[in-house]
């Protein structure tokens, strides 16, 4: 795989995890629910801490991707870190 290659997919990745970081955050404040209520009182909302460990998951896998890809630009692509992929 080219370097170039490499690096875009490692900047696609970092803009996906902004994005969805950016709208974990901006999201309980615009929900239906919890339009009228104070800071606190939204992020204690089950719904918003669902999202928020559900998330989890979804970051480790995009850091583990990140490193996948740190390992083929220096050529040492290990097979931990693709079953770590796939677990996620």
């Amino acid at each position: 795989m080219k370097k170039g290659s490499t690096l875009f997919l490692k900047v696609v990745i970092l803009l996906i995890g902004i994005g969805v970081l950016v709208w974990i955050i901006w999201f309980p404040q615009t929900e239906g629910r919890a339009a009228n209520l104070d800071l606190i009182s939204i992020y204690k909302d089950p719904l918003i801490i669902y999202i928020y460990i559900s998330s989890t998951p979804f970051f480790v896998a995009l850091y583990q991707a990140f490193k996948f890809l740190s390992y083929v630009y220096r050529n040492q692509v290990f097979r931990k870190t693709v079953g770590n992929i796939k677990t996620c």
